[in-house]
């Protein structure tokens, strides 16, 4: 078919004027300046592929921000030696530390935390390349956090994961919709507050 002008109504009734083609397969395709269909995440301010990008920076950052900080606390506690100190309080605190297993929960926790931040990657590269199962796997790691912070009554990890998970679950319906792909990202359904 030939390029029609497509009037698409929105809830408010307005008709704006949709430049598009109509495929065989009947699916409108539209031309800039379209309507956009998808969600707005974070109350406006940006479309949840945007935002499954961001939180999965910040989760990333924090990762590896935790696992240096965990690589540095067992390098200290290990280093420590209890007889440097006169006081009777440090030397038990030192002697405690001493008795504690820091190597293989540290390496349990460091390890846990390096698969986190490749499932970040995933999920950032899937963002990227409206890959379902890239931010599946992104979407993984968020849902792991929550069920652990449920079993362990962690408030702020329930909300934390939540609103982490929220992106990408509205990014795999709409990628799973035909809402959300390369095609239609640039011209209808990118949406950003700021300049990023």
């Amino acid at each position: 078919m030939a390029d029609t002008d497509y009037a698409l109504a929105d809830k408010q009734g307005a008709t704006p004027v949709v430049q598009g083609t109509e495929a065989p397969d009947g699916v409108f395709k539209t031309g800039a300046g379209g309507v956009k269909r998808g969600h707005k995440c974070c109350g406006g301010c940006c479309d949840v592929r945007r935002a499954t990008i961001i939180v999965n920076i910040i989760s990333m950052v924090l990762g590896v921000v935790g696992v240096l900080f965990m690589i540095t606390a067992g390098s200290i506690a290990s280093n420590l030696d209890a007889s440097n100190y006169d006081d009777d309080e440090m030397v038990a605190a030192i002697n405690e530390l001493e008795g504690t297993d820091f190597g293989g929960s540290m390496g349990v926790a460091i390890a846990l935390s390096s698969v986190r931040i490749l499932l970040n990657a995933a999920g950032i590269w899937g963002a990227l390349k409206y890959n379902v199962v890239g931010v599946g796997a992104g979407l993984v790691a968020y849902g792991l956090e929550f069920l652990f912070s449920l079993i362990t009554f962690n408030i702020v990890g329930l909300i934390w994961n939540g609103f982490f998970a929220y992106p990408h679950v509205y990014l795999i319906m709409e990628m799973r919709n035909g809402i959300m792909n390369a095609q239609t990202y640039e011209d209808i359904e990118k949406q950003s507050c700021c300049c990023v």
